[in-house]
């Protein structure tokens, strides 16, 4: 994880911005990355997104050094002010270039200092400067994988079903929030896939009120033992919703993409936690964010 400045075309407008990066070595000298960016707030943008990139590796130093060139794709969504006080959520694609140098201080700990550089549609673009902390959760040693090729484990995810409570917050100017709850069930399908069913209640945050039941695939992947599991889960939500429109309430069915990832703790062979933030992609200026903290029951 990462943080630090995001600097604009106009630098009097730059703010904080911040970084989750999950990095894959697929070779020596090639790697590929799926990172959530966080641009801060411009007067008017609140931007975020996630970043799907390939990486040129150059490490030296006996592996202690490592320097990086990224390039790939910028799934934003900005949510901006318009005329009336009121909200839309933009959404759209960029391309990303990225440099970054990695330091290791042990033999799984690094310090990683980034620079990005992101297009924006308007043609005005954004670049991030980053300082952070990772740990490299690879199978062996980073000495072994020096000498052989060493493949990740990849999760095989028995059945599960997990209760959650969190919040929701609708991404507008006033950042609108309530408790959310759901429940979901899983299984694997296949050796680094999960397939998930899930009700997701997002609470009544004012100006919205919507529940409905997802279905999401997942690669996934596990780690440290097979005890921590990562994983990105896709797919469509189908929801039901009571919308506040100054004196009426207007009630309402559709579909929405939800974009989910996750981290899970195995506490044993029966028990896990699990926590999801699940980003809901509107097509009316709704778009919200439910942050899930779940208690799961694992069996064969």
């Amino acid at each position: 994880m990462s943080g630090g400045v995001m600097i604009p075309e106009h630098p009097r407008q730059s703010s904080y911005s911040w970084q989750i990066e999950f990095r894959q070595e697929l070779r020596r000298h090639f790697a590929a990355s799926a990172s959530w960016i966080n641009e801060g707030h411009m007067p008017g943008h609140h931007r975020d997104g996630t970043a799907w990139q390939g990486w040129l590796n150059f490490p030296f130093g006996r592996d202690h050094v490592a320097l990086s060139l990224g390039a790939g794709a910028y799934f934003f969504f900005d949510t901006k002010s318009v005329d009336g006080g009121k909200t839309a959520d933009i959404h759209g694609i960029a391309p990303i270039y990225s440099g970054s140098a990695a330091f290791y201080i042990s033999e799984r700990g690094f310090i990683r200092v980034s620079a990005s550089r992101i297009s924006r549609p308007d043609g005005a673009g954004v670049t991030t400067s980053m300082i952070g902390a990772g740990y490299w959760i690879g199978t062996g040693t980073r000495q072994l994988r020096r000498r052989m090729r060493v493949e990740p484990r990849l999760a095989v995810t028995e059945k599960e079903f997990t209760a959650f409570v969190g919040e929701s917050v609708v991404n507008t100017f006033f950042n609108e929030n309530s408790v959310a709850a759901a429940v979901e069930y899983r299984r694997g399908i296949g050796k680094n896939f999960d397939w998930t069913a899930t009700y997701l209640n997002e609470g009544d945050p004012d100006v919205i009120r919507r529940n409905g039941f997802a279905t999401q695939i997942w690669p996934v992947a596990a780690f440290l033992g097979d005890r921590v599991t990562l994983g990105f889960g896709v797919g469509p939500y189908v929801y039901f919703e009571d919308k506040a429109d100054g004196k009426r309430t207007m009630q309402k069915a559709g579909i929405a993409p939800l974009l989910s990832p996750t981290v899970s703790v195995r506490l044993n062979d029966d028990w896990l936690l699990r926590v999801i933030w699940d980003r809901v992609v509107s097509d009316y200026d709704r778009d919200a964010d439910v942050f899930l903290l779940g208690i799961g029951r694992r069996w064969r």
